[in-house]
């Protein structure tokens, strides 16, 4: 091995933990702004629905946070066979 190259491979992998610490954070980011976006609309739907009525809208976004999942269903990439079991 070259001499500094035990040192450079070193700093990559951390700047590989890094990256990868960054990234999982702005998941989760996007995924609490997706989810705030999700509640914004029902609560708006809610308010709509109930005529617009004043001074409602914490009652309105209380309801539409409960009814939203912490986290959304993940895709189904295969579907289960006859005996229930995914392959």
């Amino acid at each position: 091995m070259r001499p500094g190259h035990a040192t450079r491979l070193q700093g990559t992998r951390k700047l590989l933990k890094c990256w990868m610490s960054i990234s999982e954070a702005w998941s989760d980011i996007v995924k609490q702004e997706d989810r705030d976006e999700v509640i914004r609309q029902i609560a708006y739907a809610k308010w709509e629905a109930e005529g617009k009525p004043d001074g409602q809208h914490e009652r309105h976004w209380q309801e539409a946070e409960q009814e939203t999942p912490q986290d959304p269903p993940l895709p189904q990439t295969s579907t289960p066979g006859e005996d229930g079991h995914i392959r």
